[in-house]
């Protein structure tokens, strides 16, 4: 016969697998007083059934455990790598404030179905919640999206991608000095390791001659997205405080979408829309789908089941992919420039997410555990 606590416990992962969210109930602190497998089983989407003998495993019998998260965390890098070429091919064609609207537009409607089905209670936003949200749509949809394509107006895809690669290493550092985070020895040589791959990158191999010839324009809109995005990050640790990563996305991108509107409209939206050719809208509907929705469930998904830092590896490949696919479908150069700041960024950026080897807190309070920009 089932102990006391194995019942219990079976109660509560019935419970939790069938009317109450996750991210809205403190589980592992709550069950970790109830029964000493209850957190197990939280913290591991891997285990299965509860029996006399404890948790078994769900893995137990399986050769690849959690392929499918890691398959979908591969698809994510390459959604996300495939932003930068798809952004580059629609920034030829579309006004700045008129492309980001299209596409957080299609996102934010898609967003809000998946919010209405798995976090219903999360339709409801509190007044004191507005002012953060709104900050967020500024800086994540708004000011990103405008320096994102304005500036693949004249940058490569694969440029941009390692440019941009520079977040993790400049949100660890201004985490250390916000939210007093701990910036390890390895983490910093990450940060100088990613700093270094981009002043290669932005100079074309040549760094000394950004002192006398400066940042070219397409360039400094690049660093625009870095710096709108870091700050997006850096808010929404705040935010997610109080609200879901869900419900943080989609309420900022709805806000963000009704921001870009009007920028849209000053750019003469209404009597271009009908001359946008179909690449336009091809890209738009890539944008919001694959590179937000997808990418950014898929990768929750992955903190969830693996945890941030396991998730988070994943990033590394974003810029990798977006140069190989800039190269095969825009015929982009590969230089040696390129290919230098690629690895000097990916180790950077390696050497900044590792950890080590202990519990990480919350994806929800981490900033690490945001998404690369889409």
């Amino acid at each position: 016969m089932p102990s006391c606590r194995d019942r219990l416990t079976n109660t509560l992962r019935r419970d939790r697998t069938h009317s109450v969210h996750p991210a809205r109930f403190p589980w592992p602190r709550y069950l970790h007083r109830v029964s000493p497998v209850g957190e197990r089983f939280l913290d591991s989407e891997a285990d299965g059934p509860v029996t006399d003998a404890g948790v078994v495993p769900r893995a137990a019998g399986r050769r690849f455990p959690d392929a499918g998260t890691h398959a979908k965390l591969v698809l994510t890098a390459l959604f996300w790598g495939g932003t930068f070429v798809v952004g580059r091919l629609s920034a030829q064609d579309i006004e700045p404030y008129a492309g980001a609207f299209l596409r957080f537009a299609m996102a934010s409607s898609l967003l809000l179905v998946v919010l209405w089905k798995t976090e219903r209670r999360a339709l409801r936003v509190r007044r004191r919640d507005m002012t953060k949200l709104a900050l967020l749509g500024v800086s994540g949809a708004v000011l990103y999206n405008a320096f994102f394509f304005k500036g693949l107006q004249t940058v490569t895809a694969g440029r941009a991608a390692v440019i941009v690669a520079l977040n993790p290493s400049l949100i660890a550092l201004l985490s250390a000095r916000l939210y007093h985070d701990r910036l390890s020895g390895t983490r910093v040589v990450g940060l100088l390791l990613s700093l270094l791959g981009a002043l290669v990158v932005i100079s074309s191999g040549k760094p000394l001659d950004l002192l006398r010839e400066g940042i070219g324009q397409g360039d400094g809109y690049i660093l625009g997205c870095v710096g709108s995005w870091v700050a997006y990050t850096l808010l929404g640790k705040a935010v997610m405080a109080r609200l879901s990563p869900l419900a943080s996305v989609t309420w900022s991108s709805v806000i963000g979408t009704a921001g870009l509107a009007g920028l849209a409209l000053h750019e003469g939206i209404i009597g271009h829309i009908t001359a946008y050719p179909p690449r336009v809208w091809l890209s738009s509907v890539y944008l919001a789908v694959f590179g937000t929705v997808f990418g950014f469930v898929w990768f929750y998904q992955g903190i969830r089941v693996l945890g941030a830092t396991r998730a988070g590896v994943y990033i590394n490949f974003v810029p990798a992919s977006s140069v190989l696919m800039g190269c095969m479908l825009l015929h982009e150069p590969l230089s040696s420039s390129l290919i230098t700041g690629l690895l000097l960024v990916t180790v950077g950026v390696t050497f900044t997410n590792a950890t080590r080897n202990t519990p990480s807190p919350p994806a929800r309070h981490h900033p690490q555990a945001w998404p690369s920009p889409p």
